[in-house]
């Protein structure tokens, strides 16, 4: 293999003396050329690249398979009508992720084949912020721009030999004027570039001086003689940016990192726009400005996240029909990974060409997920990205969902979860220039925590999913197409819609008054606030968040205000599991509302179910010395009560400890009381399988698995009982699709509440990627279309086995009475709800 080391081609780079001496230098800003290599790659192989240890569970800041990384470079892919192809670039690598390749390939649309990647260069890295981007000029020839992360490696610009053929590359010795002289123009960062027909190249782009992202474009006729690079801003500490042309008009939205607080910290959202290659900018609005911006307090200013302590991270930008603006951002609390920076809100801001709105479009787990905007046409806009929860949990990336609004932005819902029950999570879903519905869009994936294969995807708009073949030879191959897999949880009849059902029933639970253990027309003024409200409650604020309706939010908090008030008798005392419990409903509110006083006082229940109070029994004792809370009792309903008030804790907090606790605490329930077959006796000497008895088991293990890290040390040991009783309970699953009284009795009747929490627990493991989503989605899906039947025209839940006390008598159980509108039905419907929207 003949490779050309381009310090012959392009200007040397030299290395001083200081510099090779140095004995330890971070990858990402060792130096490197970069050497032609113009041979086919025989499959694509994406880059897989870690930024910063974390030093927790997440391991890394971010990493992934980043093969299309980062936001601020682009385009990645373009359509080109003349040949009915889309030609894109990648980070691709080799078998030993050892260095970074710019491959490029294309798309035929007339043959549905992919060409075997052309490796342009070996740049000689593994840092993903070198990775390429593609441009086509007028004439079709492909532009490759090598771009550098810093200042410590040289840049490189390549161009085909022939029009729309990615056979060879040669180096464009490219030059730019500097302070009126002719200079090599070999450096650049986070590279976007656009070639305007009949008028030559627009690039935005990043220099760094004295550390500082400066962020400025330059302009090129031909691509190899650039005109002298201009500021576009230079705020503080510097600046991300990304950008998007149509038809002629550029439009550029950018942060800025504020003094004195690092370069993690990133905030504000700005906008300016330009039709005439840079030669004037204006605001969305019209509004002539000069450049360069320095003041954060200027008139691109479109939202700021600065008064608010919130980051913001740029994802994409777009252009409609008008020329109006629409950008893509997450929010969040900070940089760091883990729930503690949560909501991280995927917010569209757009322009109509008056003023600006922002709506959330719907909320992920890291601030380095990232999706593209699509804007369709009459209203009509998708969002394409890694919204949904993946393997990797918290780490960039996650499963790839389509949202789509049908009203300029203004409201979402989620129209396809394109990938499911994936081993790495997917991430940087790229949307091609001009791009076609048969390559709508591309991305990689690869293991969030550790280094890993990393494999590129490209979907169509439909949502299906085609995988690029990791090894192959030849010219051409056939894309891999990855079976649809079926979406039980959703197109529901409108009498299931989770939507409709979740607010009729939070509506029903507002309307009414405090329950006494579940009864909500009581005899007398319940004395205290009991489980089941806890649990109703819960599960109202869970489903209000996923709608993203902050006046069901705000309802729900008025109801709770009372009881810090007038209304504080009824708070209940901190001695036993199922007053404990109430905790968590005040932390859920502190995570929406951040005031302290729900934080204090969901802590004080947290940390009176571990703390052994003065006049503990001697059994008490005992298991407070163990390490476990003094409230344990083996009971099976106990696991719910205990887990959600501690998971809340974990998740109002970060701090580990509560987690920790819940999970031992469970693992000692598993071990005393789960049944080989994967089922609970209601109690030790009571050999009956009660349905809502084994319901807490069974949710009480789903939310500790939804808080859990993938590397938590109990995980495993709850994954595989969760298992265990997933597959038991599809056994005993009644024809209609209800559970009954006794799970394994087919004599006992449907009882409402158990087939709710185990409806709950398999549509979660099933979104989540624990159970196969074949096999438990049907069934789930079955549980729920028959549930929903059994709600009236009151939206009360009816079949409900009133409470039940465990006795060894199988006539006992058959006998219960069966309560309308009983909460301990109502909640857990509710809870199915969240879960098929969430």
């Amino acid at each position: 293999m003949k490779r050309i080391n381009l310090c012959m081609i392009v200007l040397a780079f030299t290395i001083t003396n200081a510099w090779t001496q140095q004995k330890t230098v971070h990858p990402d800003i060792k130096y490197a050329e970069a050497t032609y290599v113009l041979q086919k790659a025989n499959g694509f192989k994406g880059v897989w690249y870690m930024n910063q240890p974390s030093n927790d569970e997440y391991v890394f800041k971010y990493s992934g398979g980043l093969g299309t990384y980062p936001a601020n470079h682009r385009p990645f892919a373009i359509y080109a009508p003349a040949v009915d192809k889309t030609f894109f670039c990648f980070g691709g690598t080799d078998d030993k992720n050892s260095t970074l390749l710019h491959n490029v390939s294309y798309y035929d649309h007339r043959s549905g084949k992919v060409a075997n990647p052309t490796i342009v260069l070996d740049k000689g890295t593994t840092d993903a912020h070198d990775n390429p981007v593609i441009s086509i000029d007028d004439e079709g020839s492909i532009w490759i721009f090598s771009t550098s992360h810093g200042t410590s490696r040289p840049s490189y610009i390549s161009k085909s030999t022939e029009p729309y053929n990615i056979a060879t590359f040669e180096p464009v010795e490219a030059t730019e004027m500097v302070d009126g002289k002719r200079r090599a123009f070999k450096n650049f960062s986070y590279f976007q570039i656009y070639h305007l027909r009949s008028q030559g190249f627009i690039a935005l782009f990043t220099r760094y001086k004295n550390g500082q992202r400066v962020i400025g474009f330059n302009t090129s006729r031909d691509g190899k003689d650039w005109n002298e690079w201009q500021v576009l801003a230079h705020i503080e500490e510097g600046h991300y940016q990304v950008s998007a042309e149509k038809d002629g008009k550029i439009g550029v939205a950018f942060d800025y990192h504020p003094a004195g607080k690092g370069l993690n910290y990133r905030t504000n959202l700005y906008y300016l726009e330009t039709a005439d290659l840079g030669k004037t900018w204006q605001t969305a609005s019209d509004k002539k400005v000069t450049l360069p911006l320095t003041n954060k307090q200027n008139d691109g200013l479109v939202n700021d996240y600065s008064d608010r302590g919130l980051n913001s991270y740029l994802l994409d930008i777009d252009l409609d029909r008008n020329g109006n603006p629409y950008i893509l951002t997450i929010t969040s609390k900070g940089y760091q990974a883990g729930p503690a920076n949560d909501p991280r809100n995927w917010v569209l801001s757009a322009h109509d060409g008056k003023r600006w709105t922002n709506e959330v479009v719907t909320s992920s787990n890291s601030n380095y997920d990232m999706g593209s905007i699509y804007l369709e046409g009459q209203g009509k806009i998708r969002v394409v990205g890694p919204t949904e929860g993946g393997p990797q949990a918290y780490n960039p990336g996650g499963e790839i969902a389509m949202w789509e609004s049908a009203g300029a932005g203004m409201s979402w819902r989620k129209v396809k979860q394109v990938t499911q029950n994936s081993k790495m999570n997917h991430n940087y879903v790229r949307r091609p220039i001009n791009h076609h519905a048969a390559f709508y869009g591309i991305w990689a994936d690869g293991h969030g925590r550790k280094q890993s294969v990393s494999n590129l995807y490209f979907l169509n708009d439909t949502g299906q999913i085609f995988k690029l073949p990791r090894q192959f030879e030849g010219a051409e191959t056939d894309p891999e197409p990855i079976a649809d897999k079926i979406d039980y949880f959703s197109h529901f009849p409108a009498s299931a819609d989770p939507t409709a059902v979740g607010n009729l029933l939070t509506s029903r639970f507002l309307a009414g008054g405090h329950s006494q253990y579940g009864n909500p027309h009581p005899a007398k003024p319940p004395v205290q606030i009991t489980y089941p409200d806890v649990c109703t409650w819960l599960g109202s604020l869970w489903f209000a968040n996923a709608i993203q309706d902050g006046n069901l939010l705000d309802a729900l908090e008025k109801r709770f205000i009372p009881l810090l008030s007038t209304e504080k008798h009824l708070q209940p005392a901190k001695n036993h599991v199922d007053n404990n419990v109430f905790g968590a409903v005040p932390l859920e509110l502190y995570k929406h509302t951040k005031k302290q006083s729900y934080l204090d006082l969901g802590l004080s229940y947290a940390d009176t179910q571990w703390e052994l109070p003065p006049d503990a029994k001697p059994e008490e004792k005992v298991w407070a010395e163990r390490g476990f809370s003094w409230q344990t009792r083996i009971w099976i309903d106990d696991m719910f009560m205990i887990t959600a008030v501690q998971s809340q804790a974990y998740l109002a907090t970060g701090k580990t400890a509560y987690i920790d606790r819940a999970a031992k605490e469970m693992v000692l329930y598993l071990d005393k009381i789960q049944q080989p077959n994967g089922l609970f006796y209601h109690a030790p000497d009571v050999p009956y399988f009660w349905g809502r008895g084994n319901g807490w088991m069974a949710v009480g293990m789903t939310e500790l698995l939804r808080v859990l890290s993938q590397d938590h040390p109990n995980r495993s040991r709850i994954m595989d009982a969760y298992r265990k009783m997933m597959h038991t309970l599809k056994t005993y699953q009644a024809p209609d699709g209800m559970w009954r009284q006794l799970i394994d009795d087919p004599e006992a009747w449907g009882e409402t509440s158990g087939t709710a929490m185990f409806t709950y627990a398999m549509i979660t493991g099933v979104k989540k990627g624990w159970l196969d989503g074949d096999e438990y989605g049907r069934v789930a899906r079955k549980a729920w279309l028959e549930l929903v039947s059994y709600i009236n025209a009151n939206g009360e839940v009816t079949e409900v086995c009133e409470g039940t006390n465990a006795k060894s008598d199988r006539q006992y159980y058959l006998d219960r009475k069966r309560i309308v509108g009983d909460l301990h039905g109502q909640a857990p419907v509710i809870w199915c709800a969240f879960a098929l929207i969430d």
